[in-house]
């Protein structure tokens, strides 16, 4: 293979590499994204039983939402997201951490909600 050939060839790459990279950051730049998005690893990292409020407040930090019902005290982490182009899901769940009189972790869990944005509803572009 040729010397220009094999240059052409990595400088085509490294553009589509960067323009994968420009489309991503645009796409960022361009949605709206707001809360906490507690990841899988944070999740796994807690336990029930063993966890306790200190914990979780250093592994995800500050809830935006408490509210205690009888003896549990509930943490929510709100996570929303609404991409910019149309057909793609936007998404709003919770985080929920729940603590016993002791404040230690009885239960965690996501709440899952993807959907449509309204327009591509509308344009009948939903699944």
């Amino acid at each position: 293979m040729k010397k220009s050939t094999l240059i052409a060839s990595a400088l085509l790459s490294s553009s589509l590499l960067t323009g994968c990279a420009v489309v991503d950051d645009l796409t960022r730049s361009w949605s709206y994204e707001t809360g906490i998005d507690v990841s899988s690893e944070q999740m796994e990292s807690l336990k029930d039983g063993k966890s306790d409020k200190s914990d979780v407040t250093r592994i995800v930090g500050y809830p935006s939402k408490k509210e205690i019902i009888r003896n549990t005290e509930i943490w929510y982490y709100n996570y929303t997201f609404i991409p910019p182009f149309p057909g793609q899901k936007n998404i709003n769940r919770a985080t929920v951490f729940e603590f016993n009189d002791k404040d230690i972790l009885i239960s965690h869990y996501k709440t899952a909600s993807k959907s449509q944005d309204p327009l591509s509803q509308a344009a009948g572009l939903s699944d």
